[in-house]
């Protein structure tokens, strides 16, 4: 489904991600995991169009779309739940998660979906009619991975969906990319909590400077010796 080819991205002379080759299959969870720094975000980031590389490629379901504007590749059916969340604080739950309608893949009921998503997260219905900006920082990101889903996404990137959330939150979050996945849900997930991401994904790259410095699965990469303390560090380590 989607293939990132030898992918480079600059912020003027600085090479954030170097050579960054990925795929990721129809239904497949993969995270990308890595210290802070690493380049994580910003492949993500140039997956979705927000960013351009200086050289590679990113094909998803057989088309190029780097060089492709953000909206482009939404509506392909690329859906991307960035860092912080994004929430409209301004707005209620309800408006917020329309705000995910207008790309949608494929036709069919505005209603029947957003009933879909309030079964997936039952905590949104009980407060629909909430500012947003009222929520926890918990409810808060399941409003945000809503959203996404109201787009009907054929791929899903999640980028540091647990970050500065509490101990129980962080359990929540993981629970709902577990159902994603068993859903059918095709998830590009980025994650601080390393162990946690590898052992939920079929696959996942480990990326250090810029570059994948190991792939494979949570046996494969558990057999690394070295892998934990030259590229995932310390507190990667403390998080099983």
């Amino acid at each position: 489904m989607l293939q990132v080819e030898k992918l480079e991205v600059r912020y003027g002379r600085l090479a954030a991600v170097r050579g960054v080759s990925l795929t990721v299959g129809e239904g497949e969870l993969v995270s990308v995991v890595g210290p802070n720094g690493a380049g994580k975000s910003t492949t993500l980031l140039a997956i979705a169009g927000a960013l351009r590389g200086s050289s590679g490629s990113i094909t998803f379901d057989g088309k190029r779309i780097d060089g492709s504007s953000p909206e482009a590749v939404a509506a392909l059916g690329v859906s991307l739940v960035p860092e912080g969340r994004g929430v409209f604080t301004q707005l209620t739950v309800k408006e917020n998660l329309l705000l995910g309608t207008p790309l949608r893949s494929g036709r069919g009921s505005v209603q029947a979906d957003l009933e879909r998503e309030l079964a997936r997260f039952p905590v949104l219905e009980r407060c629909l009619s909430a500012n947003a900006g009222k929520l926890s920082g918990g409810e808060q990101q399941q409003l945000v991975i809503a959203r996404a889903l109201m787009s009907r996404p054929r791929l899903l990137l999640l980028d540091e969906p647990s970050l500065g959330l509490a101990p129980l939150l962080v359990n929540r979050v993981f629970e709902i990319v577990a159902e994603l996945r068993a859903s059918g849900v095709t998830v590009l997930l980025v994650e601080q909590l390393a162990h946690r991401a590898v052992a939920l994904a079929d696959r996942s790259y480990v990326f250090s400077h810029g570059e994948v410095a190991a792939t494979g699965s949570a046996e494969e990469l558990a057999a690394a010796v070295d892998l934990e303390s030259s590229y995932l560090g310390q507190k990667a380590v403390n998080d099983r």
